[in-house]
Protein backbone atom coordinates (compact mmCIF):
# COMPACT_ATOMS: atom_id res chain seq x y z
CA UNK A 1 0.00 0.00 0.00
CA UNK A 2 2.96 2.41 0.82
CA UNK A 3 4.47 2.19 -2.60
CA UNK A 4 0.94 2.76 -4.34
CA UNK A 5 0.51 5.57 -2.24
CA UNK A 6 4.06 6.91 -3.39
CA UNK A 7 3.10 6.33 -7.00
CA UNK A 8 0.05 8.39 -6.46
CA UNK A 9 1.73 11.22 -4.40
CA UNK A 10 4.27 11.29 -7.62
CA UNK A 11 1.92 11.97 -9.36
CA UNK A 12 -0.31 14.71 -7.51
CA UNK A 13 3.03 16.69 -6.90
CA UNK A 14 4.01 16.55 -10.63
CA UNK A 15 0.33 17.76 -12.15
CA UNK A 16 1.09 20.92 -12.72
CA UNK A 17 0.96 21.28 -16.03
CA UNK A 18 -1.27 18.98 -18.72
CA UNK A 19 -3.40 17.80 -16.06
CA UNK A 20 -5.75 15.90 -18.26
CA UNK A 21 -2.91 13.69 -18.94
CA UNK A 22 -3.73 11.64 -15.92
CA UNK A 23 -1.11 8.33 -16.36
CA UNK A 24 -3.42 5.30 -16.41
CA UNK A 25 -3.42 2.89 -13.52
CA UNK A 26 -2.47 -1.08 -13.45
CA UNK A 27 -5.62 -3.24 -14.53
CA UNK A 28 -6.10 -4.44 -11.08
CA UNK A 29 -9.08 -6.83 -12.01
CA UNK A 30 -6.66 -8.42 -14.91
CA UNK A 31 -4.10 -9.62 -13.10
CA UNK A 32 -6.28 -10.58 -10.14
CA UNK A 33 -8.47 -13.02 -12.39
CA UNK A 34 -4.82 -14.46 -14.11
CA UNK A 35 -3.77 -15.14 -10.13
CA UNK A 36 -7.44 -17.01 -9.31
CA UNK A 37 -7.09 -18.99 -12.38
CA UNK A 38 -3.11 -19.82 -11.60
CA UNK A 39 -3.41 -20.74 -8.05
CA UNK A 40 -5.73 -23.42 -9.49
CA UNK A 41 -2.53 -25.09 -10.81
CA UNK A 42 -0.37 -26.93 -8.27
CA UNK A 43 2.48 -24.47 -9.63
CA UNK A 44 1.58 -21.22 -7.91
CA UNK A 45 0.75 -20.72 -3.77
CA UNK A 46 -0.04 -17.55 -2.10
CA UNK A 47 3.30 -15.78 -0.26
CA UNK A 48 5.72 -12.96 -0.23
CA UNK A 49 7.41 -10.87 -3.14
CA UNK A 50 10.50 -12.36 -4.63
CA UNK A 51 13.48 -11.64 -2.49
CA UNK A 52 15.80 -9.09 -3.74
CA UNK A 53 18.31 -12.74 -3.80
CA UNK A 54 15.40 -14.13 -5.88
CA UNK A 55 18.21 -16.86 -7.68
CA UNK A 56 18.34 -18.25 -4.20
CA UNK A 57 15.02 -19.92 -4.54
CA UNK A 58 16.67 -22.28 -7.13
CA UNK A 59 19.61 -23.81 -4.46
CA UNK A 60 22.19 -23.75 -7.03
CA UNK A 61 25.39 -22.39 -5.15
CA UNK A 62 27.63 -22.03 -8.45
CA UNK A 63 24.41 -19.80 -10.16
CA UNK A 64 25.07 -17.38 -6.97
CA UNK A 65 28.42 -17.92 -7.25
CA UNK A 66 28.55 -16.35 -10.75
CA UNK A 67 25.91 -13.71 -10.22
CA UNK A 68 28.02 -12.16 -6.77
CA UNK A 69 30.88 -12.20 -9.52
CA UNK A 70 28.71 -10.36 -12.41
CA UNK A 71 27.39 -7.78 -9.34
CA UNK A 72 31.30 -7.00 -8.49
CA UNK A 73 32.42 -7.04 -11.83
CA UNK A 74 29.85 -6.52 -14.62
CA UNK A 75 30.69 -2.86 -16.10
CA UNK A 76 27.28 -2.31 -16.87
CA UNK A 77 26.76 -2.29 -13.43
CA UNK A 78 29.64 0.14 -12.70
CA UNK A 79 28.34 2.54 -15.39
CA UNK A 80 25.30 2.50 -13.59
CA UNK A 81 26.79 3.45 -10.09
CA UNK A 82 28.88 6.16 -12.45
CA UNK A 83 25.59 7.55 -13.57
CA UNK A 84 24.08 7.54 -9.91
CA UNK A 85 27.36 9.85 -9.23
CA UNK A 86 27.05 12.16 -11.61
CA UNK A 87 23.24 12.39 -11.31
CA UNK A 88 23.94 13.48 -7.38
CA UNK A 89 26.30 16.01 -8.59
CA UNK A 90 24.55 17.59 -11.01
CA UNK A 91 21.56 17.82 -7.92
CA UNK A 92 24.44 19.43 -5.56
CA UNK A 93 25.15 22.02 -8.84
CA UNK A 94 21.82 22.84 -9.24
CA UNK A 95 21.43 23.66 -5.41
CA UNK A 96 24.43 26.62 -5.96
CA UNK A 97 21.77 29.04 -6.84
CA UNK A 98 20.14 29.12 -4.14
CA UNK A 99 23.24 30.45 -1.59
CA UNK A 100 24.94 33.36 -2.21
CA UNK A 101 27.64 33.62 -4.82
CA UNK A 102 31.13 35.40 -3.36
CA UNK A 103 34.55 36.43 -5.50
CA UNK A 104 37.54 37.43 -5.08
CA UNK A 105 39.25 39.34 -7.80
CA UNK A 106 42.81 40.68 -7.58
CA UNK A 107 45.07 42.14 -10.52
CA UNK A 108 47.47 44.54 -10.98
CA UNK A 109 47.41 45.63 -14.21
CA UNK A 110 50.23 48.06 -16.01
CA UNK A 111 48.35 50.99 -18.34
CA UNK A 112 49.82 53.27 -20.63
CA UNK A 113 46.98 56.33 -22.30
CA UNK A 114 47.29 57.63 -25.46
CA UNK A 115 48.97 61.42 -25.27
CA UNK A 116 47.28 62.11 -29.06
CA UNK A 117 43.84 60.77 -27.63
CA UNK A 118 41.04 62.72 -25.68
CA UNK A 119 43.74 63.65 -23.22
CA UNK A 120 46.40 64.87 -25.15
CA UNK A 121 45.98 68.40 -24.02
CA UNK A 122 46.26 67.36 -20.19
CA UNK A 123 49.91 68.26 -18.80
CA UNK A 124 51.99 65.10 -17.63
CA UNK A 125 51.94 66.54 -14.29
CA UNK A 126 48.22 66.65 -13.65
CA UNK A 127 47.97 62.96 -15.35
CA UNK A 128 50.20 59.92 -15.78
CA UNK A 129 49.78 59.09 -18.57
CA UNK A 130 51.68 55.95 -17.70
CA UNK A 131 50.94 53.71 -14.41
CA UNK A 132 50.16 50.52 -13.15
CA UNK A 133 46.49 49.83 -11.74
CA UNK A 134 46.25 47.92 -8.63
CA UNK A 135 42.91 46.53 -6.73
CA UNK A 136 41.50 43.23 -5.52
CA UNK A 137 37.45 43.55 -4.37
CA UNK A 138 35.10 41.01 -2.84
CA UNK A 139 32.24 40.91 -4.90
CA UNK A 140 28.72 38.72 -4.05
CA UNK A 141 25.55 38.41 -5.57
CA UNK A 142 22.37 36.47 -4.59
CA UNK A 143 19.68 35.39 -6.44
CA UNK A 144 15.84 36.17 -5.08
CA UNK A 145 14.29 33.04 -6.08
CA UNK A 146 10.86 34.88 -5.84
CA UNK A 147 8.99 32.96 -8.17
CA UNK A 148 10.57 29.30 -7.48
CA UNK A 149 12.84 29.20 -10.00
CA UNK A 150 15.46 27.84 -8.75
CA UNK A 151 13.78 25.32 -6.13
CA UNK A 152 12.21 23.83 -8.55
CA UNK A 153 15.04 23.61 -11.06
CA UNK A 154 16.69 21.61 -7.79
CA UNK A 155 13.60 19.53 -7.66
CA UNK A 156 13.61 18.39 -11.23
CA UNK A 157 17.53 17.65 -10.81
CA UNK A 158 16.84 15.71 -7.55
CA UNK A 159 13.85 13.67 -9.62
CA UNK A 160 16.78 12.95 -12.25
CA UNK A 161 18.92 11.68 -9.46
CA UNK A 162 16.11 9.35 -7.76
CA UNK A 163 15.34 8.01 -11.35
CA UNK A 164 18.84 7.33 -12.15
CA UNK A 165 19.01 5.55 -9.19
CA UNK A 166 16.04 3.09 -9.58
CA UNK A 167 17.28 2.47 -12.91
CA UNK A 168 20.61 1.10 -11.78
CA UNK A 169 18.36 -1.09 -9.90
CA UNK A 170 17.13 -2.04 -13.33
CA UNK A 171 20.34 -2.35 -14.20
CA UNK A 172 21.60 -4.85 -11.74
CA UNK A 173 18.17 -6.89 -12.36
CA UNK A 174 18.84 -7.54 -15.75
CA UNK A 175 22.56 -8.76 -15.22
CA UNK A 176 20.82 -11.00 -12.71
CA UNK A 177 18.66 -12.30 -15.14
CA UNK A 178 20.91 -12.58 -17.93
CA UNK A 179 23.59 -14.65 -16.05
CA UNK A 180 20.93 -17.04 -14.83
CA UNK A 181 19.86 -17.36 -18.43
CA UNK A 182 22.97 -17.96 -20.32
CA UNK A 183 23.71 -20.11 -16.64
CA UNK A 184 20.92 -22.41 -17.63
CA UNK A 185 20.73 -21.88 -21.27
CA UNK A 186 24.66 -23.76 -20.96
CA UNK A 187 23.30 -26.23 -18.84
CA UNK A 188 20.40 -27.19 -20.95
CA UNK A 189 23.03 -27.56 -23.72
CA UNK A 190 25.23 -29.54 -21.72
CA UNK A 191 22.41 -31.84 -20.73
CA UNK A 192 21.43 -32.28 -24.29
CA UNK A 193 24.87 -32.85 -25.62
CA UNK A 194 25.73 -35.76 -23.48
CA UNK A 195 22.46 -37.21 -25.18
CA UNK A 196 23.42 -36.63 -28.42
CA UNK A 197 26.63 -37.73 -28.32
CA UNK A 198 24.89 -41.15 -26.60
CA UNK A 199 22.57 -40.90 -29.67
CA UNK A 200 25.01 -40.52 -32.30
CA UNK A 201 26.82 -44.02 -30.46
CA UNK A 202 23.78 -45.56 -30.78
CA UNK A 203 22.83 -44.81 -34.25
CA UNK A 204 26.56 -45.94 -35.38
CA UNK A 205 25.74 -49.58 -33.41
CA UNK A 206 22.28 -49.59 -34.82
CA UNK A 207 23.63 -48.48 -38.90
CA UNK A 208 26.61 -51.32 -37.92
CA UNK A 209 24.32 -54.32 -37.05
CA UNK A 210 21.84 -53.19 -40.31
CA UNK A 211 24.68 -53.33 -42.13
CA UNK A 212 25.75 -56.86 -40.55
CA UNK A 213 21.90 -58.15 -41.63
CA UNK A 214 22.02 -57.16 -45.35
CA UNK A 215 25.11 -59.10 -45.69
CA UNK A 216 23.45 -61.96 -44.26
CA UNK A 217 20.06 -60.97 -46.41
CA UNK A 218 17.79 -59.98 -43.66
CA UNK A 219 18.18 -56.04 -44.64
CA UNK A 220 17.65 -53.96 -48.14
CA UNK A 221 19.62 -50.95 -49.15
CA UNK A 222 17.08 -48.56 -48.30
CA UNK A 223 16.87 -49.92 -44.37
CA UNK A 224 21.07 -48.97 -44.90
CA UNK A 225 19.94 -45.88 -46.09
CA UNK A 226 17.73 -44.50 -43.97
CA UNK A 227 20.29 -45.81 -41.07
CA UNK A 228 23.10 -43.52 -42.28
CA UNK A 229 20.40 -40.69 -42.33
CA UNK A 230 19.27 -40.97 -38.99
CA UNK A 231 23.16 -41.25 -38.44
CA UNK A 232 24.02 -38.03 -40.06
CA UNK A 233 20.77 -36.18 -38.71
CA UNK A 234 22.28 -37.62 -34.89
CA UNK A 235 25.90 -35.71 -35.73
CA UNK A 236 24.34 -32.42 -37.26
CA UNK A 237 22.36 -32.20 -33.56
CA UNK A 238 25.77 -32.77 -31.66
CA UNK A 239 27.77 -30.21 -33.86
CA UNK A 240 24.91 -27.51 -33.16
CA UNK A 241 24.69 -28.45 -29.50
CA UNK A 242 28.54 -28.14 -29.49
CA UNK A 243 28.46 -25.00 -31.11
CA UNK A 244 25.50 -23.83 -28.85
CA UNK A 245 27.28 -24.47 -25.70
CA UNK A 246 29.96 -22.74 -26.72
CA UNK A 247 28.33 -19.63 -27.22
CA UNK A 248 26.24 -19.53 -23.66
CA UNK A 249 29.49 -19.74 -22.02
CA UNK A 250 30.77 -17.46 -23.41
CA UNK A 251 27.86 -15.16 -22.71
CA UNK A 252 28.03 -16.04 -19.45
CA UNK A 253 31.79 -15.63 -19.45
CA UNK A 254 31.26 -12.09 -20.75
CA UNK A 255 28.70 -11.10 -18.25
CA UNK A 256 31.00 -12.35 -15.64
CA UNK A 257 33.71 -10.06 -17.27
CA UNK A 258 36.55 -12.07 -15.75
CA UNK A 259 39.03 -13.99 -17.24
CA UNK A 260 36.79 -16.03 -19.61
CA UNK A 261 38.51 -19.05 -18.15
CA UNK A 262 35.82 -19.73 -15.71
CA UNK A 263 34.63 -23.17 -15.55
CA UNK A 264 31.16 -24.44 -15.48
CA UNK A 265 30.54 -27.66 -13.95
CA UNK A 266 27.14 -29.43 -15.47
CA UNK A 267 24.73 -29.53 -12.95
CA UNK A 268 21.47 -32.31 -13.24
CA UNK A 269 18.59 -30.15 -14.00
CA UNK A 270 16.24 -33.22 -12.69
CA UNK A 271 17.48 -32.33 -9.44
CA UNK A 272 16.37 -28.74 -9.42
CA UNK A 273 13.16 -28.36 -7.37
CA UNK A 274 10.03 -27.46 -8.65
CA UNK A 275 8.44 -25.74 -5.47
CA UNK A 276 5.16 -23.80 -6.43
CA UNK A 277 5.77 -20.17 -7.59
CA UNK A 278 4.94 -17.39 -4.53
CA UNK A 279 2.01 -15.08 -5.67
CA UNK A 280 1.91 -11.69 -3.44
CA UNK A 281 -1.83 -11.43 -2.32
CA UNK A 282 -1.04 -7.38 -2.92
CA UNK A 283 0.41 -7.97 -6.68
CA UNK A 284 -2.03 -6.54 -8.32
CA UNK A 285 -2.13 -3.11 -6.29
CA UNK A 286 1.44 -2.95 -5.36
CA UNK A 287 3.14 -4.07 -8.95
CA UNK A 288 3.90 -0.34 -9.91
CA UNK A 289 6.41 -0.05 -6.39
CA UNK A 290 8.05 -3.09 -7.23
CA UNK A 291 8.88 -2.37 -10.72
CA UNK A 292 12.19 -0.25 -10.50
CA UNK A 293 11.74 0.95 -14.61
CA UNK A 294 8.40 2.65 -13.49
CA UNK A 295 9.54 3.88 -10.64
CA UNK A 296 11.94 5.31 -12.44
CA UNK A 297 9.72 6.93 -15.07
CA UNK A 298 7.42 8.13 -12.31
CA UNK A 299 10.67 10.14 -11.03
CA UNK A 300 10.83 11.51 -14.69
CA UNK A 301 7.19 12.63 -14.86
CA UNK A 302 8.07 14.64 -11.55
CA UNK A 303 10.98 15.78 -12.84
CA UNK A 304 9.26 17.19 -15.98
CA UNK A 305 6.73 18.96 -14.43
CA UNK A 306 9.60 20.69 -12.36
CA UNK A 307 10.84 22.25 -15.83
CA UNK A 308 7.42 23.22 -16.62
CA UNK A 309 7.64 25.73 -13.66
CA UNK A 310 11.19 26.95 -14.31
CA UNK A 311 10.03 27.57 -18.13
CA UNK A 312 7.22 29.45 -16.59
CA UNK A 313 9.31 31.65 -14.45
CA UNK A 314 11.28 32.90 -17.20
CA UNK A 315 8.37 35.44 -18.31
CA UNK A 316 8.70 36.86 -14.90
CA UNK A 317 11.83 39.20 -13.89
CA UNK A 318 14.79 38.38 -11.73
CA UNK A 319 15.74 40.61 -9.09
CA UNK A 320 19.24 39.92 -7.80
CA UNK A 321 21.66 41.53 -4.93
CA UNK A 322 24.78 42.60 -6.06
CA UNK A 323 27.38 43.71 -4.47
CA UNK A 324 30.70 45.38 -4.28
CA UNK A 325 33.70 45.66 -1.83
CA UNK A 326 37.45 46.12 -2.61
CA UNK A 327 40.48 48.70 -3.11
CA UNK A 328 41.59 50.55 -6.13
CA UNK A 329 44.47 52.55 -6.73
CA UNK A 330 47.45 53.49 -9.03
CA UNK A 331 49.90 53.51 -6.08
CA UNK A 332 50.59 50.51 -4.69
CA UNK A 333 51.42 51.72 -1.52
CA UNK A 334 47.91 53.38 -0.85
CA UNK A 335 46.12 50.02 -1.96
CA UNK A 336 44.54 49.11 1.60
CA UNK A 337 44.56 52.42 2.96
CA UNK A 338 40.77 54.37 2.96
CA UNK A 339 41.20 56.94 0.31
CA UNK A 340 41.41 53.78 -1.93
CA UNK A 341 38.16 51.89 -0.89
CA UNK A 342 35.37 51.43 -3.69
CA UNK A 343 32.48 49.74 -3.17
CA UNK A 344 29.31 48.88 -4.91
CA UNK A 345 26.01 47.58 -3.78
CA UNK A 346 21.82 47.46 -4.69
CA UNK A 347 19.05 45.02 -6.09
CA UNK A 348 19.27 44.44 -9.96
CA UNK A 349 15.93 43.90 -12.01
CA UNK A 350 15.63 42.22 -15.20
CA UNK A 351 12.59 41.40 -17.27
CA UNK A 352 12.16 40.03 -20.42
CA UNK A 353 10.61 41.69 -23.03
CA UNK A 354 11.41 40.29 -26.37
CA UNK A 355 13.52 37.17 -27.10
CA UNK A 356 11.91 36.39 -30.79
CA UNK A 357 9.73 33.54 -29.21
CA UNK A 358 12.61 31.92 -27.33
CA UNK A 359 10.78 31.89 -24.12
CA UNK A 360 7.44 30.39 -25.49
CA UNK A 361 9.35 27.66 -27.48
CA UNK A 362 10.86 26.48 -24.36
CA UNK A 363 7.92 26.46 -22.20
CA UNK A 364 5.94 24.48 -25.25
CA UNK A 365 9.15 21.98 -25.29
CA UNK A 366 8.51 21.21 -21.47
CA UNK A 367 5.31 20.40 -21.53
CA UNK A 368 5.68 17.79 -24.49
CA UNK A 369 8.71 16.54 -22.58
CA UNK A 370 6.16 16.13 -19.56
CA UNK A 371 3.60 14.94 -22.06
CA UNK A 372 6.35 12.20 -23.34
CA UNK A 373 7.11 11.32 -20.19
CA UNK A 374 3.69 10.19 -19.33
CA UNK A 375 2.60 7.91 -21.92
CA UNK A 376 6.39 6.52 -21.55
CA UNK A 377 4.84 5.64 -18.22
CA UNK A 378 1.91 4.59 -19.53
CA UNK A 379 3.79 2.06 -22.22
CA UNK A 380 5.74 0.95 -19.25
CA UNK A 381 2.60 -0.32 -17.20
CA UNK A 382 0.95 -2.12 -20.62
CA UNK A 383 3.96 -3.97 -20.94
CA UNK A 384 4.71 -4.54 -17.45
CA UNK A 385 1.24 -5.95 -16.81
CA UNK A 386 2.06 -7.85 -20.18
CA UNK A 387 4.57 -9.34 -18.83
CA UNK A 388 2.94 -10.69 -15.22
CA UNK A 389 0.21 -12.28 -17.02
CA UNK A 390 2.92 -14.12 -20.21
CA UNK A 391 4.95 -15.23 -17.30
CA UNK A 392 2.20 -16.47 -14.57
CA UNK A 393 0.89 -18.57 -18.00
CA UNK A 394 3.97 -19.60 -18.92
CA UNK A 395 5.14 -21.05 -15.45
CA UNK A 396 2.07 -23.16 -15.78
CA UNK A 397 1.91 -24.50 -18.78
CA UNK A 398 5.42 -25.18 -18.68
CA UNK A 399 5.21 -26.82 -15.57
CA UNK A 400 2.37 -28.97 -17.40
CA UNK A 401 4.61 -29.69 -20.15
CA UNK A 402 7.20 -30.67 -17.82
CA UNK A 403 5.04 -32.98 -16.44
CA UNK A 404 3.66 -34.47 -19.75
CA UNK A 405 7.24 -34.85 -20.92
CA UNK A 406 8.73 -36.46 -17.96
CA UNK A 407 6.01 -38.96 -18.07
CA UNK A 408 6.57 -39.82 -21.21
CA UNK A 409 10.46 -40.01 -20.79
CA UNK A 410 9.87 -42.40 -17.72
CA UNK A 411 7.42 -44.78 -19.70
CA UNK A 412 10.69 -44.80 -22.43
CA UNK A 413 12.93 -45.43 -20.39
CA UNK A 414 10.93 -48.54 -18.80
CA UNK A 415 10.46 -50.21 -22.03
CA UNK A 416 14.09 -50.13 -22.43
CA UNK A 417 15.07 -51.61 -19.55
CA UNK A 418 12.27 -54.73 -20.49
CA UNK A 419 13.52 -55.24 -23.75
CA UNK A 420 17.12 -55.48 -21.98
CA UNK A 421 15.46 -57.84 -20.12
CA UNK A 422 13.98 -59.81 -22.91
CA UNK A 423 17.35 -59.72 -24.48
CA UNK A 424 18.80 -61.61 -21.52
CA UNK A 425 15.90 -64.72 -22.11
CA UNK A 426 16.55 -64.28 -25.88
CA UNK A 427 13.25 -63.35 -26.54
CA UNK A 428 14.06 -59.32 -28.12
CA UNK A 429 16.96 -58.40 -30.31
CA UNK A 430 19.68 -55.61 -29.87
CA UNK A 431 18.66 -54.19 -32.65
CA UNK A 432 15.05 -53.32 -31.25
CA UNK A 433 16.91 -52.28 -28.08
CA UNK A 434 18.86 -49.93 -29.85
CA UNK A 435 15.59 -48.40 -31.18
CA UNK A 436 13.83 -48.13 -27.84
CA UNK A 437 16.59 -46.46 -26.37
CA UNK A 438 16.35 -44.11 -29.35
CA UNK A 439 12.99 -43.43 -28.20
CA UNK A 440 14.09 -42.97 -24.82
CA UNK A 441 16.93 -40.30 -25.83
CA UNK A 442 14.52 -38.53 -27.85
CA UNK A 443 11.93 -38.35 -24.80
CA UNK A 444 14.98 -37.26 -22.49
CA UNK A 445 15.89 -34.66 -24.41
CA UNK A 446 12.69 -33.02 -24.78
CA UNK A 447 11.86 -33.37 -20.94
CA UNK A 448 15.63 -31.32 -20.50
CA UNK A 449 13.62 -29.04 -22.93
CA UNK A 450 10.67 -28.69 -21.13
CA UNK A 451 12.76 -28.32 -17.73
CA UNK A 452 14.82 -25.10 -19.63
CA UNK A 453 11.60 -24.00 -20.59
CA UNK A 454 10.53 -24.04 -16.94
CA UNK A 455 13.34 -22.29 -15.55
CA UNK A 456 13.51 -19.68 -18.31
CA UNK A 457 9.51 -19.25 -17.61
CA UNK A 458 10.47 -18.58 -13.70
CA UNK A 459 13.41 -16.19 -14.70
CA UNK A 460 10.61 -14.17 -16.64
CA UNK A 461 8.57 -14.30 -13.99
CA UNK A 462 10.73 -13.20 -11.60
CA UNK A 463 12.32 -10.23 -13.89
CA UNK A 464 8.38 -8.93 -15.10
CA UNK A 465 7.46 -8.99 -10.83
CA UNK A 466 10.73 -6.74 -10.53
CA UNK A 467 13.36 -8.99 -9.13
CA UNK A 468 12.93 -8.56 -5.48
CA UNK A 469 12.86 -4.38 -5.90
CA UNK A 470 10.70 -2.61 -3.31
CA UNK A 471 10.63 1.43 -3.72
CA UNK A 472 10.50 1.53 -0.17
CA UNK A 473 14.47 0.98 -0.69
CA UNK A 474 14.65 4.38 -2.71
Amino acid sequence: MKKYLLAVYLFLTSACSRESQVPSSIPETAIQNEIDQALLSPSFEYGPWVSKKWWRLLHDCQLETFIQTALYQNPTLKMAIDQVLIAEQLAEGQRSPLLPWVFLEADSLKAKVSKTGPLENIPPTLFPFSFRQTQTFLSFSFIIDWWGKNRSALKASLGDMQATIAESAVAKLMITIKVAEAYYQHQVSLNRLTLAQQAVRNRERFLALSMARMDNGLDSDFSIQRAQQALSQKKQLLFSLQQGASASLNSLRTLLSGDFQEEVLPVDLDDMGTSPFALPPELPLDLIGHRPEIIAQLWRIQAASHRIHVARTNFYPNIDLLGLFGFQTIHLSELLKDPSRSMLWGPALQLPIFQGGLLTAILKESEFEYALAVDQYEQLVDRAVQEVLDGITAVRTTAEIWTETKAFQDIAYELTILAQKKLEHNISSEIEILQLEKDWLEARDAAIQAKGHQIFSFLALVKSLGGGYDVEQL
